[in-house]
């Protein structure tokens, strides 16, 4: 049974840095086994009773299989962290994705998921739990042409939401309260349209809210995992229930 501990947090004002996180985007070991498509009728690729919810049908992934890839559409990206299947905690029912934060800065390990190219509206469910404190490591990363990334972020306890240009260099983040240390399910919407806006809900209750400053061109992919860590402490970092709608 997952905890679900419901907080209502203030919103942190937005704060600019003068440094810039680098991202490993596309260096490091790929598994070169990318996926079905991801459909309903593939149940032994992890989709298993839709725990995503009704809008997430066309791809809702639990990690319920007794291997990680090949996978619901997932390629398997980064160098010196292997993502794997973690039986012994999970949000629902029985099986998590693992990302083993190994306290050694130049690391990266995720999942990569191609989006389509004009999409301008997002959504991203899923559940997260962080296990220890750790400095500032990108936990979920949404990928645009032209060095341009929107990310969720923890940072020693924090749990950070940002936009960033590497190619400025340009980074701004906004505070969204604490990470979980226990099972907690998260919505990452994003509008790069018209709207230019990135809110982040927890267990239905919206913590933080960016209006976006860059202007986005076209997206390559979402990634959970991680494409950026500062760390020289070791975590755990687990996800669960991955649901993805782009429009």
């Amino acid at each position: 049974m997952r905890i679900a501990a419901v907080a209502i947090m203030a919103l942190g004002a937005c704060t600019s840095f003068s440094a810039t996180p680098s991202v490993d985007t596309d260096a490091g070991a790929t598994d070169a086994g990318a996926a079905d498509s991801g459909t309903a009728d593939a149940p032994a690729d992890g989709f298993v009773g839709r725990p995503c919810g009704a809008d997430f049908i066309d791809f809702c992934d639990d990690f319920e299989r007794d291997f990680l890839t090949p996978g619901p559409g997932w390629v398997t990206q980064g160098s010196g962290i292997t993502p794997a299947l973690d039986a012994t905690t999970s949000d629902s029912p029985r099986r998590s994705l693992v990302i083993a934060v190994n306290g050694s800065p130049s690391s990266t390990g995720f999942l990569n998921h191609d989006l389509p190219a004009t999409a301008r509206k997002f959504r991203f469910v899923f559940a997260l739990e962080v296990d220890a404190p750790i400095a500032l490591t990108q936990v979920v990363s949404i990928r645009f042409v032209e060095n341009k990334y929107l990310t969720v972020s923890v940072d020693n306890g924090q749990l950070v939401i940002s936009e960033q240009d590497t190619s400025q260099p340009f980074y701004q983040a906004v505070s969204a309260g604490t990470a979980p240390m226990s099972w907690a399910r998260y919505e990452l919407s994003v509008d790069v349209g018209s709207a230019k806006l990135m809110t982040l809900s927890r267990e239905g209750v919206e913590v933080a809210r960016r209006p976006l400053v860059l202007t986005f061109g076209d997206v390559t992919s979402i990634r959970f995992g991680v494409t950026y860590t500062s760390s020289t402490t070791s975590a755990n970092i687990h996800y669960d229930d991955v649901g993805i709608l782009a429009q």
